[in-house]
């Protein structure tokens, strides 16, 4: 784990110490610990709890590219869908140039998570 470091100087006037950040954390599913430390002319120093934060995302995709393609090979592409929603998604899948699907030909799929129905708008 590489840890990251996050200095912000500056006056605190609240003498309760809390500070409220709002970061941008990466487009991952992971946990993070933050910890604190603060230093004081009147109250010293002072450590922080440390602070537990998952990012999650409830649905996303994962492409499975190959290592090697020629120029005009026609290639699978195998997409992984993880949907961690609890409930069926309908994902519009637009029709690009050149890119043919096994999905469908309405341009649409319905992504299921242990959900039984078949594929197509209501």
């Amino acid at each position: 784990m590489t840890p990251l470091l996050l200095t912000r100087p500056r006056q605190q006037d609240d003498l309760s110490g809390e500070e409220t950040l709002s970061l941008q954390v990466p487009d991952s599913i992971t946990s993070w610990v933050g910890e604190a430390v603060g230093l004081s002319t009147s109250r010293g120093l002072g450590i922080a709890e440390p602070a537990l934060l998952k990012t999650f995302k409830p649905f996303f995709l994962d492409f499975t590219l190959p290592p090697l393609v020629v120029r005009g090979e026609q290639v699978k592409v195998p997409l992984s869908v993880y949907n961690y929603l609890g409930t069926c998604a309908e994902v519009p899948t637009p029709q690009m140039h050149g890119f043919s699907y096994l999905l469908g030909e309405q341009g649409w799929a319905l992504l299921q998570s242990g959900c039984r129905g078949g594929m197509g708008p209501g």
